[in-house]
């Protein structure tokens, strides 16, 4: 499966495989679908695997919502705020023709 990293031979299913399970499971089925039962068959683990990473399911609730709250706003809100700085520098590199260059002294012919 997708989710499992193997280390030394031995199959470990880390915190963030369970929250890509879930938004997994999100996506495919909705809220509902979101369920230990599901995540556990999803990722072939068991239930004391699920409650090692998380304390209980709101815990997990509140990891995934997190997660998702991370890539879908954070993310690309800090991209969008990086490329708007080097917009804003191109463009005060390039100087309008049309405009007088401050502090340049004009000289009449």
């Amino acid at each position: 499966m997708p989710y499992r990293t193997f280390m030394s031979g031995v199959s470990t299913t880390t915190r963030a495989d369970w929250v890509a399970a879930g938004l997994e499971l999100l996506r495919d089925g909705g809220e509902d679908a979101v369920t230990v039962d599901r995540l556990c068959a999803t990722l072939g683990r068991t239930k004391g695997s699920f409650y090692h990473h998380f304390e209980d399911s709101a815990a997990y609730q509140g990891a995934l919502l997190e997660h998702w709250a991370n890539l879908h706003t954070e993310l690309p809100i800090a991209a969008a705020g990086r490329l708007h700085v080097h917009a804003a520098r191109a463009l005060h590199r390039r100087r309008d023709p049309r405009r007088p260059v401050t502090g340049a002294r004009s000289q009449r012919i």
